[in-house]
């Protein structure tokens, strides 16, 4: 395969359109994190309410200390299916950012190669001097 100053200019301006993609995909997942987070939130806070206004039979606080309001909401979320699905939903988004970050930074390091190649290609040097 031959590689041509035309093919390599070619890689070299599509490389902006792939960031932007990429980019455009980081946005999108941490959206899904915030609406996850929300949605959680709305869950604590309704098991926070919950736990306030639980009274024995006779009237009295069921949960009459912090510690144990806390400790009932800990054992409630953990409960919660849908609370600890989004917990592995954030945990896979999150995973999925990692990996569009390195993606990027992977293109960065491209088209820096890149330029490099070309700036050569300027030189009055021959690639196999360049290589040498």
């Amino acid at each position: 395969m031959k590689i041509t100053s035309k093919s390599i200019i070619e890689e070299l301006l599509s490389i902006p359109e792939q960031i932007s993609m990429i980019e455009n995909r980081l946005y999108q997942h941490k959206t899904s994190i915030d609406n996850y987070k929300s949605k959680m939130s709305i869950i604590e806070l309704n098991a926070k309410d919950t736990i306030n206004t639980a009274t024995t039979k006779d009237g009295k606080k069921l949960y009459p200390n912090d510690d144990a309001r806390k400790t009932a909401l800990n054992l409630y979320l953990a409960e919660d299916t849908k609370y600890n699905s989004y917990i592995e939903e954030i945990k896979k988004t999150e995973s999925l950012i990692n990996s569009d970050q390195i993606e990027i930074g992977l293109l960065n390091n491209k088209q820096r190669n890149i330029k490099s190649i070309l700036d050569y290609l300027k030189s009055d040097k021959s690639i196999e001097e360049v290589l040498s």
